[in-house]
């Protein structure tokens, strides 16, 4: 992969002589593998696979575990599990054997984005939270991953609502690692995606507000013609 990766660079870049030109067009060339790494519908290719539905018109409209897993069945929804998990894996184990190492941090990141937004969809993805893990995976102790899933499930607990809770999360997490003393590696992964997956739930909210409110038009005038027809 790397030295598909550096071939590509020399042929968009040639004439710039040592590693040091390329470094920047590297980075640019590595984030953008990432994303499109994180682009992988799992969870519309499994469902479409097992039940021949679009994942985005079943339920919520989530494409993630979620919602494959509740509205679909269980073997989708561990597959698409598995794969939105690896991703994250997969993108910081890159970034790991790369020629610039501290792209293992960054890496996982571009991949949630790319899970929240894939291309393919139309820009309409996950939540993030599966990538998130596989990322946290590679690159954090198991004790630092279930110190945050534990924040996260009491926030879920008091809020009862997962975009909810999971934004107050994502406000949380970094500060409190942040007064722990987190490296600036883990921290720049963990606040990174936490950016990532709040703008993510925000714009969820916001829908969900949308959908709530045009319910409620639809409502009104319905029982302001019913209520003419009778008088």
């Amino acid at each position: 992969m790397n030295r598909l990766i550096d071939d590509l660079c020399h042929l968009l870049y040639h004439g710039v002589e040592g590693v040091e030109g390329l470094v920047p067009l590297k980075v640019i060339i590595y984030i953008l593998l990432a994303y499109l790494i994180g682009s992988i519908p799992f969870a519309y290719l499994f469902t479409r696979w097992y039940s021949g539905k679009d994942i985005r018109e079943v339920a919520w409209g989530n494409v993630g575990t979620t919602n494959v897993m509740v509205n679909i069945g269980k073997m989708p929804g561990i597959l698409t599990m598995i794969g939105d998990v690896f991703k994250g894996y997969l993108t910081a184990a890159l970034g790991s054997v790369s020629l610039l190492p501290g792209l293992r941090f960054v890496l996982p990141v571009a991949a949630i984005t790319g899970h929240n937004w894939p291309v393919w969809l139309k820009f309409r993805g996950g939540g993030g939270l599966a990538t998130f893990i596989g990322g946290a995976l590679f690159l954090l102790e198991w004790y630092h991953i279930a110190f945050m899933m534990g924040v996260w499930g009491i926030l879920h607990l008091f809020i009862k609502h997962p975009d909810k809770s999971a934004v107050a999360a994502c406000i949380v997490l970094p500060i409190i690692l942040l007064a722990s003393g987190w490296k600036l590696g883990p921290m720049v992964y963990v606040s990174g995606s936490s950016f990532t997956i709040l703008i993510k739930r925000i714009q969820c909210l916001i829908e969900e507000y949308q959908k709530e409110r045009s319910i409620d038009y639809n409502n009104e005038d319905r029982s302001g013609s019913q209520h003419a027809e009778a008088s």
